[in-house]
C-alpha cells in the first residue's frame, strides 16, 4: 500500500493508518513528496509529471512488490491518477478528500490562486523550506489543470472516495463546481464508491481515521478479488 500526501503534508499524517495496514500483514510505503519530510526539493521547474515520475522511481528503487493499492490525500490524488493511468500494477485506489483529474476547472484554479498568493510572504518568513516546496505547486496549478484534462483512470480499477463533510476555504462557486465534477468522476464507473465522513474536515485521515480504514479494507478486499480473477 502506497500513501501519498497532499500539498504541505509529509508522511506523519499517515502514521496511524500505516500501522493498522501493517498489522493486517501488508507492506507499506509512505511517500514524502519533494521538499517535504525527508525528501529533497526538485532541482528543475515544478511539473505534476515530475511528481508522478518521482513516485514511480521511488517504488522501483525500493523494489516494491506488485500489485499496489494507492491511498492519496488532497493534491496527492492528482499524483495517484497520473501514476495509475495505464499502469496495470495499480489494483485499487482510495482517495481521501482528494483532487480528481476533472476537477481543476477555471473556477477552482482561480480560487486557489486568489486564496494562497496573499499567504506567500508569511509562509516564506515562518517556514522557508516549506515555502520552496508548496509555492511552486500552487503556481503550477494552471499548467497542472491543463495536464490533468487528458488523464483517465481505468474504470475497472476499484476506487473509493472518502469525502470531508466540512468544506475548505474555497468559494461557494468553486465548491459547487468541485462537487459536480467529483460526482461525475464517480459516476463514470460502477467500481467507484463515494463516502462522506460525517463531521470531518479536509484532513479526514486524522479527523476520522476509522472511516478511511474501512475504505482501505474494502479496497484491499477488491484488490484481492481482482488478483484471484487474473490468475
Amino acid at each position: 500500500m502506497v500513501f501519498i500526501s497532499g500539498n504541505g503534508n509529509d508522511h506523519t499524517v499517515w502514521a496511524d493508518l500505516e500501522a493498522r495496514v501493517r498489522e493486517l500483514g501488508y507492506g507499506t510505503v509512505v511517500y514524502d513528496r519533494a521538499g517535504l519530510g525527508q525528501s529533497p526539493l526538485f532541482s528543475l521547474p515544478y511539473t505534476i509529471d515530475a511528481e508522478a515520475d518521482a513516485l514511480a522511481k521511488t517504488l522501483a528503487q525500493r523494489r516494491v512488490a506488485e500489485p499496489v493499492v494507492l491511498v492519496a490525500h488532497s493534491y496527492g490524488g492528482l499524483i495517484a491518477a497520473l501514476f495509475a493511468e495505464g499502469n496495470s500494477t495499480v489494483a485499487a485506489i482510495v482517495l481521501v478528500d482528494a483532487v480528481v483529474p476533472n476537477e481543476l476547472g477555471a473556477p477552482v484554479v482561480d480560487d486557489i490562486l486568489r486564496t494562497y498568493r496573499p499567504q506567500y510572504e508569511e509562509v516564506r518568513r515562518v517556514a522557508p523550506r516549506l515555502a520552496k516546496a508548496v509555492i511552486p505547486v500552487v503556481e503550477g496549478f494552471p499548467a497542472t489543470a491543463r495536464r490533468m484534462e487528458r488523464v483517465e483512470i481505468d474504470p475497472e480499477v476499484p476506487l473509493i472516495f472518502v469525502a470531508a463533510e466540512k468544506r475548505d476555504a474555497k468559494s461557494d462557486a468553486a465548491n459547487r463546481y468541485v462537487e459536480q465534477r467529483r460526482r461525475e468522476f464517480i459516476a463514470a464507473s460502477a467500481r467507484r464508491e463515494y463516502v462522506v465522513a460525517k463531521g470531518s474536515g479536509h484532513n479526514v485521515m486524522q479527523d476520522h481515521p476509522d472511516e478511511v480504514m474501512a475504505a482501505i479494507r474494502r479496497a484491499l478486499d477488491a484488490a484481492e478479488v481482482g488478483a484471484r480473477r487474473s490468475r
